[in-house]
């Protein structure tokens, strides 16, 4: 009964994004979140309600989806208003590697800027644990690999061609962190 869904830009609330599970897939899960979240025309607040109390794992079985849009998680929520403490969610990657392609998986994969995740462990994964891609990790100083922390290392001037789809190219955010690149010259 009824639908409540929050998105960050508008401010208003969606309840199909409600993780409220530690199942790796299915209705309520972080999988199935990230995937409603993709297709939420602006990005999204995944509110977790995951039941118990303490560390609630999420045993990831194989690779999950890389979040395209802005997200907002934060796993310190589990424990309240007013929780100040240690995380209380984790994703474990052991034995997840991909078998459709044989390579080792990541934990959680970045693609959108203006992301927010808050009070997570990632551990065990045999790929990265977190992957930031996008303009917006080089535009807020992050280096994810050697081109990027050569890039944010050098004096010399810069050219980025950034290779996406056309509204991908006239988001926001993508705007933004291309305009802190032109300041910067």
């Amino acid at each position: 009964v009824g639908n409540i869904f929050y998105d960050v830009s508008e401010g208003f609330t969606i309840d199909p994004l409600r993780v409220n599970t530690t199942a790796d897939s299915g209705r309520g899960s972080l999988r199935q979140a990230i995937l409603d979240a993709n297709n939420w025309p602006t990005g999204a607040t995944i509110p977790l309600q995951i039941p118990g109390s303490g560390v609630r794992t999420i045993q990831v079985l194989s690779q999950l989806p890389t979040i395209l849009k802005p997200v907002a998680l934060d796993a310190w929520s589990l424990g309240g208003p007013e929780y100040v403490g240690p995380p209380l969610l984790e994703l474990v990657g052991t034995g997840c590697p991909d078998p459709q392609f044989g390579v080792p998986c990541d934990g959680l994969v970045l693609q959108g800027d203006n992301s927010f995740i808050n009070g997570l462990i990632v551990r065990n994964f045999a790929g990265n644990g977190i992957v930031l891609r996008g303009a917006g990790a080089y535009a807020n100083g992050i280096a994810t690999d050697l081109l990027t922390n050569i890039l944010i290392a050098t004096r010399a001037p810069v050219v980025v061609c950034p290779a996406m789809h056309t509204e991908m190219w006239e988001h926001p955010s993508t705007e933004e962190n291309i305009a802190t690149l032109r300041r910067r010259g």
